[in-house]
């Protein structure tokens, strides 16, 4: 059900488990700001900057911290700026949490987040916290952390508060988990020269297959930031006079196929609302046929 790591986990997952955490977050420009805030320390200036940056705080201290304890808990409620009433809560968790650690594990690890979310242990941040502590225990016994978009975050919580039992979050947990997982597969080490060469070398192949005719590269390829884990992000533009192809799923299949790793395709002029403006900031042309 979940997946253990064996050495390490890609640690890009925490960050990617707070961006889709924050309910302020904007998608236009967001995620750069916030992941210079992550990694770089930038200063938080917007309101969502700020409430990433408590998130950010309290997850780096629980994932340091050497263990899970009412210290922990009161800390956490300080660093968010939460009143006496919610640290006597975590008081109360944690004398549950005590009794129920015998629990099979990661069912008792499930357990924590639907208790945080049923009792609202940290008042309007329980949700947040609920896949904080979560992940951290998982992190801490060597399981793969999971990431949730808020839209699966928010259905979970409306399953709780309609008396889901732990058992069945389980179980609905471990249908959600390919989310996380797609970040945790590990590919053979490639340049940004190994991409370019491989995608000029099948130019006609893709565009007389799926009328390609032209590519962009961008994302952390092009950042000199990729890693073992990293995606290939790639632009295309498609000539509808020349369009062979049924299925735009065909396109993501043989670019994969190609590259030998997972590739994030965006099509050239079909951008959704609130589209970011970085990718087109960085992104470098690979071949134009156009």
């Amino acid at each position: 059900m979940f997946i253990k790591y064996k050495n390490e986990y890609n640690e890009k997952i925490d960050f990617k488990m707070l961006y889709f955490l924050n309910s302020k977050r904007t998608p236009k420009n967001g995620y750069m700001l916030l992941k210079d805030i992550f990694y770089k320390n930038r200063k938080a200036i917007s309101e969502q900057e700020i409430e990433f940056e408590k998130l950010k705080n309290v997850f780096l201290f629980l994932k340091s911290s050497k263990d899970f304890s009412e210290k922990e808990c009161i800390k956490s409620c300080e660093m968010l700026n939460l009143n006496e009433i919610n640290k006597n809560k975590t008081l109360l968790f944690m004398k549950e949490y005590y009794e129920k650690e015998k629990m099979n594990k990661p069912l008792f690890y499930v357990w924590i987040y639907w208790y945080i979310i049923k009792e609202k242990v940290f008042e309007s941040y329980s949700l947040e916290l609920a896949l904080i502590v979560f992940d951290i225990h998982l992190k801490n016994n060597s399981y793969i952390p999971m990431i949730f978009s808020r839209k699966y975050l928010e259905f979970t919580k409306r399953m709780i508060d309609s008396n889901i039992t732990v058992e069945s979050l389980y179980n609905l947990f471990s249908s959600l988990r390919d989310f996380s997982l797609k970040h945790s597969v590990e590919y053979n080490i490639m340049t940004k020269n190994e991409i370019v060469e491989i995608l000029l070398g099948q130019k006609n192949k893709l565009l007389e297959n799926f009328g390609i005719v032209k590519v962009w590269l961008y994302g952390s390829f092009v950042r000199d930031e990729a890693t073992k884990y990293s995606d290939i992000d790639l632009f295309v533009q498609i000539n509808s006079k020349i369009k062979k192809y049924k299925n735009k799923n065909d396109i993501f299949t043989c670019l994969k196929e190609i590259l030998g790793r997972r590739v994030d395709v965006q099509f050239e002029g079909e951008y959704f609302e609130g589209f970011s403006e970085y990718p087109f900031k960085e992104r470098e042309v690979i071949f134009d046929a156009t």
